[in-house]
C-alpha cells in the first residue's frame, strides 16, 4: 500500500546519497590528513590517498561517489517501510555493514585502491573504512530517531486533539 505523504523512492535515495558521498569525501580527506603522520609512503599504500596533501584526485571522488550511491540504495532498502517491515533494527544495521564491507572489498579490487602484497595497508584501509562507516551510521541512526520522535509526538498530538 502506498501512502501519500511518503517521501519518494528517488528522493529518498538522493538525500542518503548526499549524506553518505558527503561524509565518506570528509573522513576520507581527514583519513589522507592523518594517515602520513604515520605512513611514510602513502602512496604506496592506497590509491584513494596518493594525492597526499594535495587532497583527493578527481577518479577518487567518482570512486567514491560511487561507492555512495550502493551503500546509499543498500541502505534505502534496509531501511525503508516498503521492503522487509518485520526485519529487527539491528538485523538491518548489521546487514547493511556486511554489505558496506563486501562493497569495499570489490571496490578496493576493482580500483586498485590497495597494492595486493601491501598487508598494512590493507590493516589501515580497513580501520579508515570502519571509521567511517561508523560515522555514517551513526548520523543515519541518530536521524532515524529523531524523526521517529518527531512522528510519535504528532502521533500524541494527534490523539489528544481528537479525543477532545
Amino acid at each position: 500500500m502506498h501512502n501519500e505523504n511518503e517521501t519518494p523512492f528517488v528522493i529518498t535515495l538522493l538525500c542518503r546519497f548526499g549524506t553518505f558521498f558527503t561524509l565518506s569525501v570528509f573522513v576520507i580527506s581527514l583519513a589522507g590528513i592523518i594517515t602520513p603522520n604515520f605512513v611514510s609512503n602513502i602512496q604506496e599504500t592506497s590509491a584513494l590517498l596518493s594525492g597526499g596533501s594535495f587532497g583527493l584526485s578527481f577518479i577518487s571522488i567518482l570512486q567514491i561517489a560511487g561507492f555512495a550511491l550502493i551503500v546509499a540504495g543498500t541502505f534505502v532498502l534496509l531501511f525503508s517501510d516498503r521492503f522487509l517491515v518485520k526485519m529487527p533494527i539491528i538485523l538491518r544495521f548489521l546487514l547493511l555493514l556486511l554489505a558496506a564491507m563486501i562493497f569495499v572489498t570489490i571496490f578496493s579490487h576493482i580500483f586498485s585502491w590497495l597494492p595486493g602484497n601491501n598487508p598494512k595497508a590493507y590493516l589501515v584501509f580497513m580501520l579508515i573504512v570502519f571509521s567511517c562507516f561508523i560515522i555514517i551510521s551513526a548520523v543515519a541512526l541518530l536521524k532515524l530517531k529523531l524523526d521517529c520522535n518527531k512522528y510519535c509526538k504528532l502521533l500524541e498530538n494527534y490523539k489528544a486533539h481528537k479525543l477532545k
